[in-house]
């Protein structure tokens, strides 16, 4: 199989599987409006939790269905990479720019899944006995659940950052007839000094190539204008680049904080940001994973974190096959048989098989093992 068929297999399964999470999403918006109309109708605090629970089951699968999305939008930048001079560069720098759309509403839907956790930890923490137990559990995870939606949040804002530089890079990609790289501060200062050296009229019908170094006649006018937004895309390229630079560093500080004011548990949900950050396109995801899954030792919520990282790592072919070489495949499914994993952490964990199950090896595997 050729890189283009891969490239458009892989936007089949995708579009696939966006077609599911779209269904879920439809199913959990009707049982979260039935569980809305009942509460108006009653006090009962009873009934608001119910609410809030299926508040965050609704934007779980919103979460899903944004995580397909990115998918199938990953799948038509391999088109267009596969595709050769069949794209020309902005068509490349469209795909670009729309995996980059992709990947902000899926950490905007992210934050929202945080935001109706939170939501639904004060709720339970506000119902709760005043000096008991379980008030003092509830309380700890309030604070995990608010910590995550920090975290959630700083990395919405260094993905809205990637965004404004792909749609940048996209607009450079239209400016000229070449796909040549232009140096904006220079040409821009050229013109702005009256390169185009053309007359006064700002209507006069005329164009510059910047690409080839060669400026046609243009208007006076018209060309310290055009000049004047060159050197201004340059700067914000360059600020750009600086926000994004401090973006990832103010993330580094938070997560060094979060590593050690908390447990072990919120250790992992930083981590698991960190693969969907940077490491979705690789095999490194998976391996730092694995000995999380594989360990009899590991706490419950260490374990959904690991089950939601390979969620959205396996929608990768590659990462798929690689998991089930490390053994990813008996990990999960070990972790679906045990008594005290929690309705959330199943869900994950369902989520992974079904990715590893769209390989008929490992889908065998995975009937051996009892799943």
């Amino acid at each position: 199989m050729n890189p283009l068929e891969h490239a458009r297999t892989k936007l089949a399964r995708a579009e696939e599987k966006l077609a599911k999470a779209e269904d879920r999403v439809a199913s959990a918006e009707t049982a979260l409006e039935d569980a809305e109309d009942a509460a108006k109708k009653s006090e009962d605090v009873a009934a608001k939790v119910k609410v809030a629970e299926l508040k965050v089951d609704f934007c779980d699968a919103r979460l899903s269905q944004s995580r397909a999305e990115v998918a199938v939008a990953d799948a038509q930048l391999s088109i267009a990479k596969s595709s050769g001079s069949e794209f020309g560069a902005s068509s490349l720098e469209e795909a670009k720019v729309g995996l980059a759309e992709a990947k902000v509403r899926h950490a905007r839907t992210e934050a929202e899944v945080q935001e109706a956790k939170v939501a639904l930890c004060k709720i339970q923490y506000d119902k709760s006995a005043e000096g008991s137990q379980d008030r003092a559990l509830l309380a700890k995870n309030l604070e995990s659940a608010q910590n995550a939606l920090e975290s959630a949040q700083i990395f919405l804002s260094s993905e809205q950052a990637l965004l404004d530089l792909a749609i940048k890079s996209l607009r450079a990609s239209k400016g000229g007839s070449r796909s040549a790289p232009v140096d904006f501060a220079i040409a821009g200062a050229a013109l702005e000094n009256g390169a185009g050296g053309g007359a006064e009229d700002e209507d006069e019908l005329s164009y510059a190539n910047i690409n080839s170094g060669y400026v046609k006649p243009l208007s006076k006018k018209l060309g310290q204008r055009i000049g004047r937004d060159l050197q201004e895309l340059s700067r914000n390229l360059h600020e750009h680049s600086i926000v994004l630079g401090r973006n990832i560093q103010d993330q580094s500080v938070v997560l060094g904080r979060n590593l050690q004011d908390q447990s072990r548990d919120l250790m992992f949900r930083l981590q698991a940001i960190i693969f969907r950050l940077g490491l979705q396109t690789s095999g490194k995801g998976v391996r730092a994973i694995m000995p999380v899954l594989k360990s009899e030792q590991s706490h419950l919520a260490m374990l959904e974190e690991a089950c939601g990282a390979l969620w959205g790592l396996t929608i990768d072919e590659d990462n798929e096959r690689l998991a089930g070489r490390e053994g990813a495949i008996e990990a999960v499914v070990a972790v679906l048989k045990r008594p005290d994993a929690p309705e959330s952490l199943l869900e994950k964990a369902c989520g992974a098989l079904c990715n590893l199950a769209y390989n008929a090896e490992h889908k065998a595997r995975a009937g051996r093992e009892g799943a």
